[in-house]
């Protein structure tokens, strides 16, 4: 285990209804219908199903539309998915601080929300201590993307599970800045246990796939972690392996 997460708040088991739009969905919860925030604008089909398990936390808002957030729901197995999408970076933002990725180790600096070219990177790592001889360097820097998964097919986990012009702009943005001479990555986090590898989603969105092959053999590395879940908190855990392109390119 890397580093976890504490889920405060209200939290109540429900039954989902059905998703309203991008941000909004009815869940059944203590026999009353309630309208619910979602926070992950991917399609989540496989999961947002009706009569499907899910788990909600009352908003601190209590002049909110939303009441509630919907926050985990399970598969048809019963394992359970964390859904916030910010939380894949409050992870990786924990993990970083704390020093327990080792990838990433002996940066001095952490910046959230760095611009880029006409890009904004979710991370900014820097090092701007002195050199071996002595004097201080210029000021490397390492970029960061966050991407958050909750699907998963046959132990696969696969981003994004729905087309992303957004992250494509990222990866090509992040080819540059590793031309420049400066270091980039692409962080998946899995919010579910169950993933035991990675590749992007062909079928869903060929356009990144495309891109973020082409990053790995331009130098931008990519990595992918899974999580465990339970109503009480997530864990970042281990690395899993990253497979780029149907030729079986690792993305490190």
């Amino acid at each position: 285990m890397i580093t976890t997460i504490e889920i405060s708040g209200e939290k109540n088991k429900a039954k989902f209804i059905k998703r309203l739009n991008r941000f909004e969905a009815l869940a059944e919860c203590g026999g009353e219908t309630v309208l619910c925030h979602v926070a992950n604008t991917g399609r989540m089909k496989e999961l947002l199903v009706t009569g499907r398990d899910v788990v909600l936390r009352r908003a601190k808002n209590p002049d909110r539309k939303t009441k509630w957030d919907l926050i985990i729901a399970y598969t048809i197995d019963g394992v359970p998915v964390f859904l916030e999408s910010v939380m894949a970076n409050r992870l990786i933002l924990k993990a970083l601080k704390e020093g327990k990725l080792k990838e990433f180790q002996g940066w001095t600096d952490i910046k959230r929300e760095a611009a880029y070219g006409n890009s904004r990177f979710d991370v900014r790592l820097s090092d701007s201590g002195l050199g071996s001889d002595g004097t201080v360097p210029p000021l490397a820097s390492c970029f960061l993307e966050i991407k958050c998964v909750t699907l998963v097919q046959d132990g696969i986990a696969k981003f994004p599970d729905a087309p992303t012009e957004r992250g494509t702009k990222h990866v090509l943005e992040l080819m540059k800045a590793k031309a420049a001479g400066l270091s980039a990555a692409v962080i998946v986090v899995a919010q579910r246990e169950d993933a035991k590898s990675f590749t992007p989603n062909r079928e869903t969105d060929p356009v990144f796939s495309e891109a973020i092959a082409t990053a790995a053999k331009a130098g931008v590395k990519v990595y992918a972690y899974r999580c465990s879940v339970t109503t009480g908190q997530i864990s970042l855990l281990d690395r899993i392996p990253v497979h780029l392109d149907p030729a079986g390119l690792q993305g490190v």
